[in-house]
């Protein structure tokens, strides 16, 4: 994502560049969560409500909460504008999800770039719709910012 570097804009296309926790780590692709009010990576936790997905490289290790980011707000984050369709790695053993969770079952966050059908400790990543050929990845519909 380069082509973002030095250019002076908030939002391009389904991106906007939201402000961010301090201390945070994600590479593209990654889970984006909101999590008391700023932008972090995603994990196994409760309480975390999904954004999108990074849109670029990100490394805030010993920048505070909301500070600038490359002189930028924050971070671009793919952010859906309809439900968009969005491929993670599958959980493993018991918390993976198997085809019989497709268009069932809810997906919840287990990971930067993980998701499973285990409710336990984790928070909503959005709605399953299907199963890579291996089983390895999972496509999942995630809702618009603000949607229900």
């Amino acid at each position: 994502m380069s082509s973002y570097v030095g250019q002076d804009f908030d939002r391009l296309d389904d991106c906007l560049r939201l402000k961010v926790k301090g201390e945070t780590v994600a590479k593209i692709g990654d889970i984006a969560v909101w999590s008391a009010g700023y932008i972090t990576v995603g994990s196994a936790a409760t309480g975390l409500k999904i954004a999108g997905t990074f849109a670029e490289d990100v490394d805030t290790t010993g920048i505070a909460d909301g500070a600038l980011f490359r002189g930028y707000v924050g971070p671009l984050v793919n952010v859906p504008k309809l439900d968009k369709l969005f491929w993670f790695d599958n959980a493993t053993g018991g918390d993976a999800i198997v085809q019989a969770d497709c268009g069932v079952k809810p997906a919840y966050i287990d990971g930067a770039r993980k998701v499973t059908d285990t409710t336990t400790s984790r928070s909503l990543a959005g709605d399953i719709i299907k199963l890579s050929a291996d089983a390895l990845k999972v496509c999942v519909a995630i809702k618009p910012y603000g949607a229900a």
